[in-house]
Order: C-alpha cells, then sequence, then structure tokens
C-alpha cells in the first residue's frame, strides 16, 4: 500500500473531530491474573506496508518493522515471538512468489499463527500509473474507460487467483491458524476518491472472504468495517498518507485478536521452528545504490553498483537462527542472511552483501540454501570480522565457521 504515500494531493483543508467509537477488547490469549503464562509462540506477519507499520516513528526511515504495527502489538498482549515480514509495495503476485523463497517458507513452518494482509498494491499500483488518485481537487469522482474497466477486473481475477495461491501455500506448510485481512478503505467519504476505493477494493474483499470460507481454519479479521467512518482517527489523513497510525494499528491488532477467539484451539506448537526472523527493507534505484543497517545484531550492508538493475527495486534482507541438515563434518552454523528483490527487477550485475560481526573467524565458509541441500558459494570474500558475498541473484546464505575444537 506505500504507493498511496506520495502519490494523493491533500484531501481536505479543514480537520473533522471524530472519536473512534470503537472499545479495544480484551486480549484473545492474555492469562488470567495469578496464572501462569503460557510459552511463547510465534506470529508470522505477510503482507505490504500496513503490516511493516509503514511512516510510524520507530521505523528507522521506513527500514524495519515499526513496533506499533498490529503484529507486535499482537505480540505483546498474547505473548508471542513476532516474524514481521510485511514489506513495502508487496502486491498479491510478488507475495504468492516470495513466500516459496526458503527464507520465507521456514519462517512459515515456524509459525504458531499467521496473518495476512495483502491485495492493496494490486489495484492502486494500477490506479496511480492512470492517474485516479492524483486530483483530489475534483469533486466528482474519476470515470473509468471501457478500456480501463477491462484492465480492473483482469486485476482483480488476477488478485483472487494470487490469494487463493498464497492461502494454499500457507496451509502446505503449516496446520497454524491463519488471521486475512481484508482491505479498509483509507479516504473519508467526503472525499471523491472514497468511491473510487471503495469499488475497486469491494471485489477484492469479496475474494479474500470467498477463499477464507473455503479454507481450513482461515477466518477474516474485518478491516473495512472497523475502518469505514474512523478514517480521520485511524488514517494518517493529516499528514497526506493513507497509512494507519499508531491508533489505526491497534484497532487493526483488536479485531486481529478478536478473529483468533474463534481458532484458539486450533493452536499448535510447530514441528518445525525457525525462531524469529528479522527483517530489513530499502529502495534501491535503477542507478545502484546501497541497504545498510543491522540485522539479527550485526552490521549489514547490501551494495549495488551503476546500472545493475533493470529497474528501481525494493530489497528486503532477513535473518533466521535455526539448524540446518546435512551440515559439513567439521563445521557449525554461524549466521543465515536472504537477499530478496521485486520480482520484476532484473539483476545484470551482481551485488555485493557485507556482514561485519567481530566473530567472523577468516575460516568462515558461504553455502546456498537450496531446496534441502546447502551449494558452497565461492564468490565471498573473508577477513576475521567481515564477510563479503558477490552474487547475481537472490538467494538464502548460510555462514558456517570451523567447530571448536575439544579441549583434552
Amino acid at each position: 500500500m506505500k504507493i498511496w504515500f506520495g502519490s494523493v494531493a491533500k484531501l481536505a483543508a479543514v480537520a473533522l473531530a471524530m472519536t473512534s467509537g470503537m472499545a479495544m477488547a480484551p486480549s484473545a490469549f492474555a492469562a488470567t491474573k495469578g496464572s501462569t503464562p503460557p510459552p511463547k509462540q510465534t506470529l508470522v506477519a505477510l503482507g505490504d506496508s500496513i503490516t511493516f507499520g509503514y511512516n510510524l516513528q520507530d521505523t528507522k526511515n521506513n527500514s524495519i518493522p515499526s513496533s506499533l504495527a498490529y503484529p507486535a502489538l499482537i505480540g505483546a498482549t498474547d505473548q508471542f515471538n513476532v516474524s514481521n515480514l510485511g514489506i513495502p509495495d508487496m502486491t498479491s503476485g510478488e507475495l504468492a512468489t516470495v513466500i516459496k523463497q526458503p527464507n520465507f517458507t521456514r519462517a512459515i513452518q515456524g509459525a504458531s499463527v499467521v496473518t495476512l494482509d495483502i491485495g492493496s498494491n494490486d489495484l492502486l499500483q494500477w490506479a496511480s500509473d492512470n492517474g485516479l488518485l492524483n486530483d483530489a481537487t475534483a469533486t466528482t469522482a474519476p470515470t473509468l474507460t471501457l478500456a480501463q474497466e477491462a484492465e480492473v477486473f483482469s486485476i482483480i481475477d488476477a488478485f483472487g487467483q494470487n490469494f487463493k495461491q498464497i492461502v494454499a501455500y500457507i496451509r502446505a506448510q503449516t496446520s497454524a491458524p491463519i488471521v486475512a485481512y481484508n482491505l479498509y478503505n483509507p479516504f473519508p467519504s467526503q472525499s471523491p476518491l472514497s468511491a473510487v476505493d471503495e469499488e475497486l477494493e469491494s471485489y477484492e474483499n469479496a475474494a479474500i472472504q470467498q477463499v477464507a470460507t473455503a479454507s481450513k481454519n482461515v477466518v477474516v479479521a474485518d478491516a473495512y468495517d472497523a475502518f469505514n467512518g474512523n478514517q480521520w482517527t485511524y488514517v494518517r489523513l493529516a499528514e497526506e498518507d493513507v497509512h494507519p497510525n499508531a491508533t489505526g494499528q491497534a484497532a487493526l491488532a483488536n479485531i486481529g485478536e478478536q478473529a483468533l477467539q474463534s481458532l484458539q484451539s486450533k493452536m499448535k506448537t510447530p514441528k518445525k521452528a525457525a525462531g524469529v526472523t528479522h527483517l530489513l527493507v530499502g529502495n534501491i534505484a535503477q542507478t545502484g545504490g546501497a541497504l545498510t543497517g543491522s540485522l539479527n545484531g550485526r552490521s549489514v550492508k547490501l551494495h549495488l553498483p551503476a546500472d545493475a538493475l533493470n529497474q528501481a527495486t525494493e530489497a528486503d534482507l532477513t535473518s533466521q537462527a535455526f539448524q540446518p541438515k546435512n551440515l559439513p563434518k567439521n563445521e557449525q552454523f554461524f549466521a543465515e542472511y536472504a537477499v530478496n528483490f521485486a520480482s520484476s527487477a532484473t539483476l545484470k550485475k551482481a551485488y555485493t552483501l557485507t556482514i561485519t560481526d567481530k566473530k567472523i573467524p577468516k575460516k568462515a565458509k558461504v553455502y546456498q540454501m537450496q531446496g534441502n541441500g546447502l551449494k558452497q558459494v565461492k564468490s565471498i570474500t573473508v577477513k576475521k570480522g567481515q564477510l563479503s558475498i558477490t552474487q547475481k541473484a537472490s538467494g538464502d546464505f548460510v555462514i558456517l565457521v570451523p567447530k571448536a575444537k575439544k579441549k583434552g
């Protein structure tokens, strides 16, 4: 849903004073007073910038998921570990592709609960490209041509197929409950853009409900109903932004917990656990650039040279702590880092991923996850405290180090 930010002009010049009218319900899983808290399980949140918590105050310029976003709020209340894998700009087609990457698949397999919020960008990127969201000074809603209507219904049909595939893939990896959020209308009724969004997203919401009804242990969290009439309270409209504010994220957490109540008995400890998946994201221009930050306690830098890409792309780095199978003799797991780009991006030149940690030894080796196996990566540079990987495609990389020699 990031496409809306910067694409929508001022919606109104007069602030409206409204209250939410929505009481926060008690936690679905919170321990009663005096009881022993249950062991922590893992919530894996899949989605776009809404899940990520885009433009909230603690995202470090939208590079890390927000602790004020609904996945973290549910986790804090219900004692879940949280893997927030919301990727800004993500469409349903891109999510259907990325969840099949080893790092995302492991996270899903280790989930106790999965939340899913996707679809806003499918239509809104198209609407923005067609200029339908640009003129907020208009007094009437824009009219679609016959050709545009045909494009819209093609996009809606593709979304329905993608959403069905996403849910089916998640269900093939885990029996954990899935909370599927439907889409809210961010525009207040006074805006002509409200009618456009209302019509477009109603079709996607119908597809979400249809898939949820036909699937096992999937329930819909009704974001549309929660936000309807509350846009000035729940959305960052005063900042000319249609993402949820902190109050809106709390509302999303609340309806997520309410939805989970009906599936509480379905929660199980996963057979496979990947632990918490940490996320770092950023935009890389076609002219090149770098994504830097701290990921899972280590400094990382993803660098792409000029003209390495056919287009600008959202890049994401993830890191997990897990135990790979069939490790080479005399080597042990040290760290895992995965690199993903938008599915439409093509790499024409190699990127470099550099990981800095004083514990990295000179004899560290790198392997790429391929199915259930590991293939050694030769294009690396290692010195004590730093390791660089050079590649021309997305990859899931495992760093191994020599086993410590037994004393005596």
